[in-house]
C-alpha cells in the first residue's frame, strides 16, 4: 500500500505468472489499491480486495501513504495496516487448499504469524536493492555514534569506500538507537523479527 513498495511487487507477480505457467499468483490488496494494480498486471495474476481497517483518526478511504495528508500520519497507517491480520487470516483460511507460498512486502510483518499459523510459507519481499538492504542491515546492526545532518558515515562491515551521506539513510535505521521512538518500535516488533524468520 506503498507505490514504491507495490510497483516491484508487481513486476516480480507478473514475471511469476508469466514465466512459470504452472502458477497461479493471486495478489492481495485493498478496494483503494485494485485500478492501480489491475493496471499494471497481466490478466493471468488474480486480485483479491480485503477491505482496509478503519482507525481514526487516519481519514477515511485513505490506502495508500500518497493519500496522506500529512508525513505524520505515516506511522499510523502502517499500524492500520497491521488491522488487516484478522481479514487476511480469513482469506487464507476460506481458499481451497493452501498456497506453495506466501510472497510478502516486508513492511507487512504481521502476515509471518497468518502464514505460519496457516502452515504457509512466508517469503520476505524487499523492493530496494540488495546494495541497499545490505547498507540498511548494516547501519541498524552496528549504527554509528550520531546521524549528524550533513555528514558520512562509513557503513560497518564493508569495503572502507562504503558511505553514505546521513540523508541518504531511511528513517527507520538512523532512528533506531533510540528505543523509545515510535518507528524503531514499529520496525523492532512487528517487522525484524519476522523478517529473521521468513
Amino acid at each position: 500500500m506503498v507505490k514504491g513498495h507495490m510497483l516491484p511487487l508487481l513486476h516480480f507477480a507478473t514475471a511469476l505468472s508469466t514465466q512459470h505457467g504452472r502458477l497461479r499468483v493471486t495478489l492481495v490488496t485493498t478496494p483503494g489499491n485494485v485500478a492501480f494494480a489491475r493496471s499494471r498486471l497481466p490478466a493471468s495474476v488474480g486480485l483479491v480486495a480485503l477491505p482496509f481497517p478503519s482507525f481514526p483518526p487516519l481519514p477515511e478511504g485513505v490506502e495508500s501513504t500518497d493519500a496522506l495528508s500529512c508525513p505524520s500520519l505515516h506511522l499510523m497507517f502502517m499500524h492500520t495496516t497491521g488491522l488487516l491480520r484478522g481479514t487476511f487470516a480469513e482469506f487464507l483460511a476460506a481458499l481451497p487448499s493452501p498456497p506453495l507460498a506466501l510472497v510478502s512486502d516486508f513492511i507487512l510483518g504481521f502476515t509471518r504469524r497468518v502464514a505460519a499459523d496457516a502452515g504457509v510459507r512466508r517469503i520476505v519481499f524487499n523492493g530496494m536493492s540488495c546494495f541497499a538492504s545490505a547498507i540498511c542491515k548494516a547501519l541498524a546492526a552496528s549504527p554509528p555514534a550520531s546521524f549528524e545532518p550533513g555528514t558520512m558515515i562509513q557503513v560497518p562491515g564493508m569495503l572502507e569506500h562504503v558511505a553514505v551521506r546521513v540523508e541518504e539513510v531511511l528513517d527507520g535505521v538512523t532512528k533506531r538507537a533510540d528505543p523509545d521512538n515510535p518507528f524503531t518500535r514499529f520496525f523492532m516488533d512487528e517487522i525484524s523479527d519476522s523478517d529473521v524468520r521468513s
